[in-house]
């Protein structure tokens, strides 16, 4: 399961399952691409808005897990799956996610995976993770030792390593 050619074929497998069956219900590429870039959006900045304006609680606990879960399903995918899912839909090989559509304004040819992957990894995901970790012991919740553990990968493993060769 965590060898890495199961998990090609699954991200492959989801990617276009997902994009075929959004294509069925929505006729046009851009259309469903542009939806799901639109709710991967919603979906990251809320979770990133909720992680940094409340205090720890039952409702935060929640949010962290789903963080935590974001986070390595990125390190399975190789990525972000719904970018790649987008990436399928739009037929871009230099898609890269919400994020692309800053990197298409500023740039005439986007950076390269590994540099679009660092650039999300340090400006969003682990001043994030940091945060979260700081309101854990700011709020001296017992659980922020386990949250360290998990999040504080984050920032020493590079993107694109592969840790389930060394994890599993």
């Amino acid at each position: 399961m965590f060898d890495l050619e199961t998990r090609k074929k699954y991200t492959k497998d989801i990617v276009e399952t997902v994009s075929k069956t959004m294509l069925s219900f929505i006729n046009n590429q851009k259309v469903c691409g542009w939806l799901i870039v639109i709710l991967h959006t919603i979906f990251g900045l809320y979770l990133m808005f909720f992680l940094i304006t409340h205090e720890v609680n039952n409702m935060y606990h929640i949010y962290t897990f789903m963080w935590v879960i974001v986070i390595y399903l990125n390190y399975y995918f190789n990525g972000c799956i719904l970018s790649r899912i987008e990436k399928d839909i739009f037929q871009d090989k230099m898609w890269g996610g919400p994020i692309s559509v800053l990197l298409y304004l500023f740039y005439d040819t986007p950076p390269g995976k590994s540099s679009l992957n660092n650039f999300i990894k340090y400006v969003f995901a682990t001043p994030l993770s940091i945060i979260v970790i700081l309101k854990y012991i700011y709020y001296e919740n017992p659980i922020s030792i386990f949250i360290m553990i998990l999040l504080i990968p984050l920032s020493l493993i590079h993107s694109q390593c592969n840790i389930f060769n060394y994890t599993m």
